[in-house]
């Protein structure tokens, strides 16, 4: 019997905005949520990769994009950033993360 396919498929997600999970159309701007992950978090994920994140408070997985090892915004002090579609969805996402003890930050980026 095949494997049931997984309710988590991380290209999906690099489409969608973390938060509300809105499909995101091409070639239009997003706003990038950066954080500093604790170094023992970041060893338990694979950088370059896009990672299920729960947040028990707000009842909501959100996906973190894990940045790369050798990528400008790991050698700006950026460990992960989450993809949302706008000021309000950026705004929830920050709140939920502060409630979880997750110090966000917020920046466009295109």
């Amino acid at each position: 019997m095949p494997k049931p396919k997984p309710d988590w498929d991380p290209e999906d997600w690099l489409k969608r905005c973390a938060w509300c999970g809105k499909v995101i159309p091409p070639n239009r701007e997003v706003i990038g949520v950066k954080t500093r992950l604790h170094a023992e978090a970041f060893r338990l994920v694979k950088p370059g990769t896009i990672q299920p994140l729960h947040l028990p408070k707000a009842s909501k997985t959100v996906a973190i994009i894990v940045v790369a090892l050798d990528s400008p915004a790991k050698r700006e002090g950026v460990d992960a950033v989450f993809q949302v579609c706008s000021d309000a969805c950026g705004i929830a996402l920050q709140t939920a993360l502060r409630e979880e003890g997750i110090s966000p930050g917020l920046s466009t980026s295109a």
